[in-house]
């Protein structure tokens, strides 16, 4: 089990779970996010990133990834909109792990996209601010979607998605541009 302090002098150093998503071409996009949400304290959990993990992983029930992805968005969004950090902290945790252990594939991509989707009709963006906005979410739904763009931009539902316009396509185009450059 990792600490806070450990965080700082390697703040490389990711879980087991995010280890296992790197590819080489999304490592530095992915990294700004894994470390993003390894720096956040999970409120009146008082854990990191890795602990909350564990933490979950020991639940009985067990606590195991789901395949509903907007669900945990629309949680994140009732947080965000009571200002419930802790909630909205926990929200963006559990569905970082559900999309890891994701697989995207024709019959899921519709998932993806209605999560996307809730995501940017359900949270707003401040220019230059992300703690304390669906910015966080957004975040991580766009890294997402940029990581896994190969398979994506292969289903006409997507590009339905992306030909109607918005805010997405501005921060999906941005997301690609930093994967490949």
């Amino acid at each position: 089990m990792f600490t806070t302090d450990h965080f700082v002098t390697q703040p490389n150093l990711i879980c087991d779970a995010c280890a296992k998503s790197r590819n080489t071409n999304a490592t530095s996009l992915l990294t700004g996010l894994e470390e993003k949400l390894h720096d956040m304290e999970y409120g009146p959990f008082g854990m990191n990133h890795h602990e909350l993990g564990d933490w979950l992983k020991n639940l009985n029930p067990l606590d195991a990834a789901s395949d509903d992805l907007v669900t945990q968005s629309q949680l994140y969004a009732f947080a965000d909109m009571y200002g419930i950090r802790s909630l909205k902290a926990l929200c963006l945790h559990k569905l970082h792990r559900d999309l890891l252990a994701s697989k995207v594939q024709s019959d899921s991509i519709h998932s993806i996209v209605d999560l996307m989707v809730y995501a940017y009709q359900h949270t707003f963006a401040i220019e230059g601010k992300t703690v304390d906005t669906g910015e966080e979410l957004r975040d991580l739904v766009i890294t997402f979607a940029a990581c896994n763009a190969g398979r994506l931009v292969n289903s006409p539902e997507f590009i339905s998605m992306l030909n109607s316009g918005g805010e997405v396509v501005g921060d999906f185009a941005k997301a690609m541009a930093k994967r490949l450059g």
